[in-house]
């Protein structure tokens, strides 16, 4: 009998152990179903604009990664059942993987075109400019020295179909030939 309960207190005070060292921002736990519980504030970012009208219009569209789940590369908008998660510390924004991969997302100039010169990739490393991201209500903004892109993001779909997100630090007089304005929102993260 005293075999067992000293086990059961040696196991409640390792669980504790356990617990209390998992590392976490803002000082709190999440347990929402789409928040990750070691990154609490990660949300995922919904994608708001004019898309083309199709029959499925309504549908929401997230910011996601033009790769197979786990992989890295360009950031996209889609439909998806499950979209990844993203939050911002220390003014970098990071796409949540898994409890081992946290990539940051980075903007970095683009040769695909001319048009929109500033594109949003997810990579294994931080590059690219180095700004800040930061929010503005529940809209994602991304600041470069006295620019800012006021929250303004242009989706142009590639050759493979996939619709890259850009942006530009200075508003353009001329919307790119072939993107759609579009903003991102973090409506799930708690403020």
């Amino acid at each position: 009998m005293f075999r067992a309960i000293s086990l059961s207190l040696v196991a409640a005070a390792s669980y504790f152990s356990i617990v209390a060292g998992i590392p976490t921002w803002e000082n709190s736990i999440s347990r929402s179903v789409f928040e990750s519980p070691f990154v609490p504030g990660a949300s995922i970012l919904e994608v708001l604009g004019p898309m083309r009208r199709t029959r499925q219009a309504d549908d929401p569209k997230y910011l996601g990664v033009g790769a197979p789940h786990g992989y890295t590369g360009r950031a996209v908008v889609q439909k998806e059942p499950l979209p990844p998660l993203f939050f911002i510390n220390q003014n970098q924004l990071w796409q949540y993987n898994n409890e081992s991969y946290i990539y940051p997302v980075n903007v970095v100039n683009s040769t695909l075109t001319a048009d929109a010169p500033l594109q949003l990739t997810i990579d294994d490393k931080q590059k690219g400019i180095n700004g800040r991201w930061r929010w503005a209500g529940s809209s994602l903004q991304y600041d470069y020295s006295d620019k800012t892109n006021r929250g303004v993001y242009y989706t142009c779909q590639d050759k493979s179909g996939l619709k890259g997100v850009y942006m530009f630090l200075d508003m353009p007089k001329v919307q790119p030939h072939g993107c759609e304005v579009v903003t991102i929102h973090g409506f799930m993260r708690q403020y």
